[in-house]
């Protein structure tokens, strides 16, 4: 019992984010920065991390920086995930724009805008 409590998320609801004024974050370069302002997070409670500092940004005191929760695609929470699966975990809603897998190489100029179409088609 005392397991399933540990487990237990502090945010599990994304209006409580927005109501409460919480710090979250998203991937750089990824189109979910869009969704989230779409869904009303005020800007300045934002804020942009590379998965391989997500951790320290989860970690960080709320003044130095901290996010309550992140944001991202499936498969890049599934492998921060399979890292850190004793001390986070993954919560719904998830939106329709699971399930896509597109390969490119590091780096490709092509990932922002073949993102942002995705989003447009699935949104449209």
């Amino acid at each position: 019992m005392l397991t399933v409590q540990q487990l237990q998320p502090n945010v599990t609801d994304i209006k409580y984010s927005i109501k409460n004024q919480k710090y979250v974050g998203y991937q750089e370069g990824s189109f979910v920065k869009g969704l989230l302002e779409r869904l009303k997070f005020n800007d300045s409670f934002l804020k942009l991390y590379n998965l391989d500092d997500l951790e320290k940004y989860l970690l960080k005191g709320r003044r130095n920086g901290s996010i309550t929760a992140s944001f991202d695609e499936i498969s890049y929470m599934d492998l921060f995930l399979t890292i850190y699966c004793a001390k986070y975990t993954k919560v719904g809603p998830t939106y329709k724009t699971d399930g896509f897998g597109f390969v490119f190489p590091r780096g490709s100029p092509l990932v922002p805008n073949i993102l942002r179409a995705i989003l447009y088609v699935t949104q449209g």
